[in-house]
This record gives structure tokens, C-alpha cells and sequence, in this order.
């Protein structure tokens, strides 16, 4: 199981894969980013790119080619995603521009070398 995997909880209803596979790619960006969100992972976007705390590393890393694909591995292992999504280059990039488009901006300027901290 994966670190950002779920276990269910009693009395939890788990989703058949044909009602995940019916979701469109805003709703898997949903599901995602809300099972983040309660991993406690933080997201925001300044001037078009996107950060990403990862509370295992305690600061916000700036959106890379390194981070995207850390961000689409997870959407492959991730269990509210759909399976459409798992091997479908095509599918991860839809499912990386929707949960992009739900990351609130922040636009506040940081100095280059100065990492974001949660309050």
C-alpha cells in the first residue's frame, strides 16, 4: 500500500471501479486533491506555477519536471484515482492541468531561496 493510500474506514462505502472510471478528469483532480489535502499535503499556485507541501519535507517545493512526476506517479498508485488514469500518458497530463486549475494562487512574491513554510 501506498504512503498516500487510504485504508477504509468502517462503515466506509468503498467505490466500484466502474463508478471511478465513470469520473471525468475535473472529478478525479477533486478526489485527489482532497485525499491530499487530509494527508496534509498544501498546494498553491504563484505566477502560474504550482507549489507543493509535502509535510515530509516541511516546505513547499516549486513546481519541475522532477515534481510533476513525482505529482502523476502518485495519481498511478493513488485509490480515488481512476484506472483510465494509471497508464495513459494522455489521461495523467488532463488529470495534472485539472488539479492544477483547483490549487488556489497566492500572489505574494517569496524571494527565490526562501522556501514557503506553513504557518
Amino acid at each position: 500500500m501506498s504512503d498516500y493510500q487510504t485504508p477504509q474506514k468502517d462503515g466506509e462505502v468503498d467505490k466500484s471501479l466502474d463508478e471511478e472510471d465513470d469520473l471525468n478528469d475535473r472529478e478525479n483532480a477533486e478526489e485527489f486533491y482532497t485525499l491530499m489535502k487530509e494527508k496534509g499535503h498544501s498546494f498553491k499556485t504563484c505566477k502560474g506555477k504550482l507549489l507543493w507541501y509535502d509535510p515530509t519535507n516541511g516546505v513547499y517545493d516549486e513546481e519541475s519536471d522532477e515534481l510533476k512526476l513525482k505529482l502523476v506517479n502518485l495519481f498511478a498508485t493513488s485509490p480515488v484515482v481512476a484506472s483510465k488514469y494509471r497508464g495513459s500518458n494522455s489521461k495523467k497530463s488532463a488529470l495534472y492541468k485539472e488539479f492544477k486549475s483547483l490549487v488556489p494562487r497566492q500572489d505574494t512574491h517569496r524571494h527565490q531561496h526562501q522556501p514557503l513554510i506553513l504557518p
